[in-house]
């Protein structure tokens, strides 16, 4: 998860977008995708998310928890990167 979150931070940063949307399942590639978010937000991206379900594995609850701990992200509009 930290190396896409590196990756999506240098392209938002050459196409000068600020916004981002991810797409969670469940499962641990959805863990991944919450800790993109995590670190994106971290980052000072406005990230938003949708998600598939509640997180059901132990690493995917915990990535959730943590990227969920400064509050819940907003639904994806379709204009974000």
């Amino acid at each position: 998860g930290h190396e896409a979150a590196r990756h999506i931070r240098a392209l938002a940063a050459r196409h000068a977008l600020g916004e981002v949307a991810i797409y969670a399942g469940t499962g641990n590639n959805g863990g991944d995708a919450w800790v993109v978010a995590e670190q994106l937000r971290r980052a000072g991206l406005t990230v938003r998310v949708a998600a598939t379900g509640t997180p059901r594995t132990p690493d995917a609850i915990a990535a959730h928890t943590r990227a969920t701990a400064d509050g819940e992200f907003a639904s994806p509009t379709g204009s974000e990167l």
